[in-house]
């Protein structure tokens, strides 16, 4: 008979409380959730500079800045105004970015770690609304994301978040967000 160490012991109790915990996601699948709502994922985005799009660091995965990508893998563009001219968008146009910015996350964390259903939760999301001066709004361009994760997650999809108003945004992109995700990997 061999001895065990403590290190094997420990992982052995770490995976027994992995297998008794309860569902993840008591209310249905999130992966299910996309099917379901018959969601239209975009390509993932590459980046547009050097850096690394998703960092694990124990269980938190951070997501860099994310824009607005269509199924066509077009970004929507344009300030967000309360009266568009042209070139600008309408506030319901930016509510629709802001789904969008949830489309493209959906999108990226699919390629990036093969499955929505290791979310355990939307712990904070930043989003940047590129907005006329006086847009007083921003709330609800970042409600249409807000309401996407909180659609495919439950109440988990729901973390801390601020939405603010920016003079511009890379490539006239309407809307951005980074988000911060807490995981439960599978090994």
């Amino acid at each position: 008979m061999s001895a065990v160490s403590a290190d094997e012991v420990a992982l052995q109790q770490k995976l027994r409380a992995l297998r008794a915990a309860p569902p993840l996601h008591p209310a249905g699948s999130p992966e299910q959730r996309v099917i379901d709502l018959q969601l239209q994922l975009p390509p993932p985005p590459k980046p547009g500079g050097v850096y690394r799009q998703l960092v694990a660091v124990g269980d938190l995965l951070y997501v860099a800045g994310l824009g607005p990508s269509q199924a066509d893998g077009s970004i929507i563009c344009g300030k967000v105004s309360e009266e568009p001219k042209e070139g600008q968008i309408s506030i319901q146009e930016g509510h629709q970015a802001g789904r969008a910015l949830g489309l493209t996350l959906l999108s990226l964390l699919k390629d990036g770690t093969g499955d929505l259903d290791q979310v355990v939760r939307v712990v904070k999301v930043l989003g940047f609304v590129n907005c006329t001066e006086c847009f007083k709004e921003t709330y609800t361009v970042i409600n249409g994301f807000s309401e996407l994760m909180r659609d495919v997650f439950g109440e988990a999809g729901l973390g801390t978040r601020s939405a603010v108003g920016m003079a511009s945004l890379p490539d006239n992109m309407s809307a951005e967000v980074e988000v911060v995700l807490q995981m439960r990997w599978k090994y």
